[in-house]
């Protein structure tokens, strides 16, 4: 019985490394594709991490 618990933490955080590793990957390419789209057009910044939507992508 404790084999299978020790079996799924591993499997539970091999799981979430692999899917925060995803979603950095997937905030990078957000990040390529929109540089200069809309530069300090919103709240007075340059910094593409601190647009609403980015945000959103991390709640």
């Amino acid at each position: 019985k404790k084999n299978y618990i020790e079996y799924q933490l591993l499997n539970l955080f091999y799981f979430l490394s692999s899917y925060y590793t995803l979603k950095t990957a997937y905030n990078q390419l957000l990040k390529k594709s929109s540089v200069g789209e809309r530069p300090a057009a919103r709240g007075g910044t340059t910094r593409p991490d601190e647009r609403p939507h980015h945000k959103l992508f991390f709640e």
